[in-house]
This record gives C-alpha cells, sequence and structure tokens, in this order.
C-alpha cells in the first residue's frame, strides 16, 4: 500500500493555495470571495486526492480514521472515499486561509 504523508499533504495544499491565492489577487479585492474561492479550491483539491481507493485507504490510515463516522456532519461515511475526503478536509483547516492571504497580499502588492 501507498503511504500517505500527512506533512507533505499540508505542505503540497498550502504551495497550492498561495499559488492560487496569488491567482486570485490579481482580479479579486474582496477579502470574503478571496475566501470562499480558497475554500472552494481546498475542496477540489481534496477531491483529487480521493479517486483511487488505496490512496484513501492510506489517507484514513495515516489519520487514524477506522470508525467511519464524520465528526463535521455527525454521519456515518457511506464508503472510504468519503470518509478520506472528510479526514483531508479536517487535516486542512490546519492552514490558516487569513495567514495565507495575508502572506501573499505584499508581495502581489509589490509587483503592481
Amino acid at each position: 500500500m501507498k503511504q500517505f504523508d500527512k506533512y507533505q499533504f499540508l505542505t503540497d495544499l498550502r504551495e497550492f493555495l498561495t499559488n492560487e491565492c496569488k491567482e486570485i489577487l490579481n482580479y479579486v479585492d474582496s477579502e470574503l470571495l478571496i475566501r470562499d474561492m480558497l475554500s472552494e479550491s481546498i475542496h477540489e483539491y481534496i477531491d483529487n486526492k480521493c479517486i483511487y481507493y488505496t490512496d484513501c485507504w492510506a489517507i484514513c490510515y495515516e489519520l487514524a480514521n477506522h470508525n467511519f463516522q464524520i465528526e463535521q456532519t455527525g454521519e456515518v461515511a457511506k464508503d472510504i472515499t468519503e470518509l478520506a475526503y472528510w479526514s483531508l478536509y479536517d487535516l486542512s483547516y490546519q492552514i490558516d486561509i487569513d495567514l495565507l492571504i495575508e502572506s501573499v497580499k505584499p508581495v502581489t502588492q509589490n509587483n503592481n
């Protein structure tokens, strides 16, 4: 089974979101809209990580999520893909979106 590295996932997600934020800031200046667009990007990124069952099992194994209970919804996951998705979504909260936006803003403003 392919192993899942949660630290690499967070590093890759942070890099992805930083790049997305730079792009978004080129045409959007509303903080709320920026956060909404980044939130949507997180969902799309996680969707792409949960395509293959073997990856989903590795994610759940590494994150010690074996009881199929989804904390965010209070429901039981219908399959391993759904459980992996919500496990990654929970993990993604370790990235502070507001800090990420602020870290990108000055760089973007200096380039204009």
